[in-house]
C-alpha cells in the first residue's frame, strides 16, 4: 500500500517517537525535579587549577562536559544606593541572587536593601508541594544554604547568641530576634523552613541556648525537636536518620573537614627571601597534595551525600518531584585560607558529586540540573617557568604574596599563587562565573546574563 504525503509524515513521526527512549520522551516535558549545585567560590581560575592538577593535558573536568553553558555576571548592590553596583559579591549576596533572583548587598540573606524579604526557590517549591532539601559541606547556617532557608539582615547572625554586630562596621540583627517580632536567628529559621532534608556542618551550635538570657528555654537542639525535626549529629547519626519527617543532620562541629591538604600540611606560603639586598627568593620544590588525616574515615563525601539526598527526596515525592540544592562550600573556604590543595580537593569532590547528580538526571529524564558558583575566588595558576633556571635570581617582585608548587597527577610542575592579600584571608574577585546545565529547560542556560537569571529559569520550570 502506498501512503500519500500526509500518511508518510504521520508514519515518520510515529517512527521518530518509537525511537525515543523513556528518558528522552520525559525530557520533552517540564522537569519534575530541579537540582541546583553551587561550587562556592568556584570561578574559572579555580576550575582551571583543579583540572590542571588532576587531569591529563586538555581533558576537562566532568562538570565542564555538560551540554549547556553560560557566563554569569556576578555583582552585589550597595546597601544605601541599591541601583549602584558593589562589584565583588559574597556568598550572601550571590546566594540570594541564585536562591531568590534578587541582587542585594553584601551580607544580606534572603532580603534586599531596605530589609524586605524575598522568597527563595526552595520556599516556592515547597509551597507547590515539592519535597525540598539542602546539602552543604559548610555549617547549615552558612551564607549559601541560609539564602535558601532564611531571611535576615546579616549573614553572621547564625544563632540567638550571635545577633549583635559581628564587627563594628557591619550591622547586627537585634531587630530580627523573635522577641522583637522578627524571624529569629538563621539556625531557628533553618528549623522553621520546613525543608524535608538539611545536611551539613554546625553541630557545635545545636547546644547553644535558644534564649541567651533564659537557660530554662532549652537549646537550639531542643527547639528543633520541639518543632518535629529529627536532629541528628555525626556520620553515624545521619546514617541512622529516620526516613520520614524533616531531618536536620549536622555531620561535624563546624565545616565538614576537607578532603585534601598540602604536602606536609602546607598552604601557600610567603616566598622565602635568601638575599634581602636583591629580594632573591628560594625556588619552591613541587610536591603532591595529600589526603587530610583530620577527615574522619566514616565521613561521607559530597557525591555520597548527593546520592543519599536524592534517594530520600525521591521517595514519596510523587509526580511533583523535588528541589535540591547541593553546595561544595569549602572550595571557597580553602581559597580564603590560601590552601591550594584544600581548594583543589574540594572542587574535585564537588565534580564527583555533579557526576552523581547527572547520572540520576540521565536515568530519570525529568530533572533540570544546573551547576554554577556564587562568586569567584583568588586562586591562580601562574607560569611554571618561574621554577626553572632563568639565568637570574627569582625575586619577590616576580611572584604573588603567597605561592605553593605542586606536582600534578600527570607529572608536571604547577605553581599556584594567591595575591589578593599579603596577610590573612584571601579575597573574592569580581570575575564572571560559569553555569553548566543538562535536562529539560537547560537550553535557557546559554550566552551571558546576570546570575539572578538562574532563579528565573528554575522558577519557570517549577512543576
Amino acid at each position: 500500500m502506498r501512503l500519500n504525503k500526509n500518511g508518510r509524515r504521520l508514519a515518520a513521526a510515529l517512527l521518530a517517537a518509537c525511537a525515543l527512549t523513556p528518558a528522552a520522551l520525559a525530557a520533552t516535558k517540564a522537569p519534575a525535579n530541579i537540582i541546583l549545585m553551587i561550587g562556592d567560590g568556584m570561578g574559572g581560575a579555580e576550575i582551571a587549577a583543579a583540572r590542571a592538577y588532576a587531569n591529563k593535558q586538555g581533558v576537562p573536568l566532568f562538570l565542564e562536559t555538560l551540554p549547556h553553558l553560560a557566563s554569569l555576571i556576578v555583582q552585589a548592590a550597595e546597601e544605601g544606593r541599591p541601583t549602584i553596583g558593589d562589584y565583588v559579591g559574597d556568598s550572601a549576596s550571590g546566594g540570594t541572587a541564585l536562591a531568590a533572583g534578587k541582587r542585594t548587598s553584601v551580607g544580606r540573606i534572603g532580603t534586599v536593601p531596605g530589609g524586605a524579604s524575598v522568597p527563595s526557590i526552595l520556599e516556592l517549591a515547597k509551597a507547590r508541594g515539592l519535597r525540598t532539601g539542602v546539602v552543604t559541606t559548610a555549617p547549615v547556617t552558612d551564607a549559601t544554604p541560609a539564602s535558601f532557608l532564611a531571611h535576615i539582615r546579616m549573614r553572621f547572625c547564625e544563632t540567638p547568641s550571635r545577633m549583635g554586630a559581628f564587627i563594628p562596621s557591619l550591622p547586627g540583627c537585634e531587630g530580627d530576634r523573635k522577641s522583637a517580632g522578627g524571624k529569629g536567628s538563621i539556625f531557628e529559621q533553618v528549623v522553621d523552613a520546613g525543608a524535608d532534608l538539611v545536611v551539613g556542618g554546625g553541630a557545635a551550635m545545636a547546644g547553644q541556648p535558644l534564649d541567651p538570657a533564659d537557660a530554662s528555654k532549652g537549646t537550639l537542639a531542643d527547639y528543633a525537636r520541639a518543632k518535629g525535626v529529627s536532629l541528628v549529629t555525626g556520620p553515624a547519626g545521619w546514617a541512622a536518620a529516620p526516613e520520614k519527617g524533616p531531618v536536620l543532620a549536622l555531620l561535624s562541629d563546624k565545616v565538614v573537614p576537607l578532603e585534601w591538604q598540602g604536602p606536609g600540611g602546607r598552604k601557600a606560603e610567603k616566598p622565602k627571601v635568601t638575599d634581602p639586598s636583591t629580594g632573591a627568593i628560594e625556588k619552591p620544590v613541587p610536591a603532591a597534595c595529600e589526603a587530610n588525616p583530620k577527615r574522619p574515615a566514616d565521613m561521607p563525601d559530597l557525591a555520597t551525600l548527593t546520592r543519599q539526598a536524592i534517594g530520600r527526596l525521591q521517595k514519596d515525592a510523587g509526580p511533583k518531584g523535588f528541589f535540591l540544592m547541593v553546595e561544595g562550600a569549602a572550595i571557597d573556604k580553602a581559597a580564603h585560607d590560601g590552601d591550594p590543595c584544600g581548594m583543589i580537593g574540594e572542587l574535585l569532590a564537588f565534580d564527583r558529586a555533579v557526576q552523581t547528580a547527572v547520572d540520576f538526571a540521565k536515568r530519570q529524564g525529568n530533572t533540570l540540573l544546573i551547576v554554577t558558583a556564587d562568586h569567584a575566588q583568588s586562586t591562580q595558576a601562574i607560569p611554571s617557568y618561574l621554577l626553572a633556571d632563568l639565568g637570574r635570581p627569582l625575586t619577590v617582585g616576580h611572584v604573588p604574596h603567597r605561592i605553593l608548587a605542586l606536582r600534578t597527577a600527570e607529572g608536571g610542575s604547577m605553581l599556584v599563587g594567591h595575591g589578593t592579600s599579603a596577610d590573612g584571608d584571601q579575597y573574592h574577585t569580581g570575575a564572571n562565573v560559569s553555569a553548566f546545565a543538562i535536562g529539560p529547560g537547560a537550553d535557557a542556560v546559554t550566552g551571558s546574563f546576570d546570575q539572578t537569571g538562574i532563579f528565573d529559569i528554575m522558577r519557570k520550570h517549577l512543576p
